[in-house]
C-alpha cells in the first residue's frame, strides 16, 4: 500500500470517528475544520460559564462560612451584617457586626454588647484605648450570653475584652490580639472559649493575659505579666475546664503563675517558661504532657495542697528551679521526667 493510500484511510477513519459529535451529518460531509468548530463552541461554551460562575462569587460578597467556623469574604467588605465606623458603638440588637478600619477612642469603653447572640469581626483591623489607668473596655459585655468576637486587635485598654458578671456564659474569643492592655481577655461566667488568641503586656506595668471562669484555651499565647496585686501576674487563669496547647512566657514577680487552676481543670500540652511559678492546679484536676521550664528561684509545677487531688503525668520539667512542689497524700504521681 502506497503512502498516499495510507494517508487517506486513516483521514477516512478519522471522519467517521468525528461524525458521532452530530449524527444528522454524514461523514462525507463533514470535515476535520467542521470538527475543530465544534469542539472550539464546546470550550467558549464551557468558558462563558466558568465566568459566568466567578462574576456570581464577586458579585455576591456576602461572608460564607468555612472551616472551624471561620468566615470568607469573596472581596471587600460583607454586603451582611452592620459596619462599625466610629466609637462609642453600642451594639442593640443580635447579629453580625464588623470595622472597615483601625478606631481609637479614649472617652470610655469603646464597643459596648447589650444584646446576645452577637458577632463582632474585628477584619483584621485595631481598636485602640488610651493606655493610660482609666478603667476601660474595648469591647464590654455585662452578663451576655453566645458573643463572639473574632480577626483583629485590641490594644491600650484596662481590659481588652471583658465580661463583668458571672451570668455571662458561651463567648467565644477567635485570634484575637490583646496587645499592650493591663488584662487582655477577662471572662466571668462559664463556658467560653478562647481560641487562637495572643495576650501580652503593655505599658501598664502588671495585669493578666487571659481569664475565664469556666471554659476552655487552647492554642494560645500569654507573656510578660507581672505580679503586683492578687488579681495579676497570671498568663491564663481559669476558674475549671481545660486549658491546652497554650505557650506561656515570663509572668513573673511575687506569686506571679504562668497557668493557674482554681477549679478543677484539665491543663495538659502546654509550653510554660521563665515564670516564677509555671502551673499551679490548686482546683485538682489534671495535669498531663505539658513541658516547663523554670529558673533560679523559679518552681516548675506545683500540684494542689488542699483536699482537691492532682494526677500528675507525662509531664517534663527542666531548668535550674525547683522542677515539682510536694503536693499532699492524695496527689497522684504518673511518669514525669526532670
Amino acid at each position: 500500500m502506497r503512502f498516499t493510500d495510507i494517508l487517506k484511510r486513516n483521514h477516512a477513519i478519522r471522519l467517521r470517528e468525528a461524525s458521532c459529535f452530530d449524527t444528522s451529518r454524514s461523514t462525507a460531509n463533514l470535515s476535520i475544520t467542521n470538527l475543530f468548530k465544534i469542539q472550539g463552541g464546546l470550550a467558549r461554551k464551557r468558558v462563558l460559564w466558568l465566568l459566568v460562575l466567578v462574576a456570581a462569587v464577586l458579585l455576591n460578597a456576602a461572608s460564607l462560612q468555612a472551616a472551624d467556623n471561620f468566615y470568607v469574604i469573596a472581596t471587600g467588605p460583607p454586603t451582611v451584617g452592620t459596619k462599625i465606623t466610629s466609637l462609642p458603638y453600642t451594639i442593640t440588637a443580635s447579629g453580625y457586626y464588623y470595622l472597615t478600619g483601625n478606631l481609637s477612642y479614649a472617652g470610655g469603653n469603646a464597643i459596648t454588647v447589650n444584646n446576645d447572640n452577637v458577632t463582632i469581626d474585628l477584619m483584621g483591623f485595631s481598636l485602640i484605648g488610651p493606655s493610660n489607668s482609666s478603667l476601660y473596655s474595648g469591647i464590654y459585655m455585662n452578663g451576655r450570653k453566645n458573643v463572639e468576637v473574632r480577626n483583629g486587635t485590641v490594644s491600650g485598654w484596662h481590659l481588652g475584652v471583658s465580661e463583668y458578671s458571672n451570668a455571662g456564659s458561651h463567648h467565644r474569643m477567635i485570634g484575637v490580639r490583646a496587645n499592650g492592655n493591663r488584662y487582655g481577655i477577662y471572662l466571668n461566667g462559664t463556658d467560653h472559649l478562647i481560641k487562637g488568641c495572643i495576650a501580652s503586656q503593655g505599658t501598664f506595668g502588671s495585669g493578666s493575659g487571659l481569664v475565664i471562669g469556666t471554659g476552655t484555651i487552647g492554642g494560645c499565647t500569654a507573656m510578660n505579666f507581672i505580679k503586683v496585686d492578687s488579681y495579676s501576674g497570671f498568663g491564663i487563669f481559669i476558674g475549671g475546664g481545660t486549658a491546652s496547647g497554650n505557650v506561656v512566657a515570663n509572668c513573673t514577680g511575687t506569686s506571679a503563675i504562668g497557668i493557674y487552676a482554681i477549679g478543677s481543670a484539665t491543663i495538659s500540652h502546654n509550653q510554660v517558661s521563665n515564670c516564677t511559678t509555671g502551673i499551679n492546679g490548686a482546683g485538682g484536676g489534671s495535669i498531663i504532657g505539658n513541658v516547663v521550664y523554670s529558673d533560679t528561684g523559679q518552681t516548675g509545677i506545683v500540684p494542689s495542697t488542699n483536699i482537691n487531688p492532682n494526677v500528675l503525668d507525662q509531664n517534663t520539667s527542666s531548668g535550674a528551679g525547683t522542677h515539682y512542689g510536694p503536693g499532699t497524700g492524695v496527689t497522684v504521681w504518673g511518669l514525669n521526667g526532670g
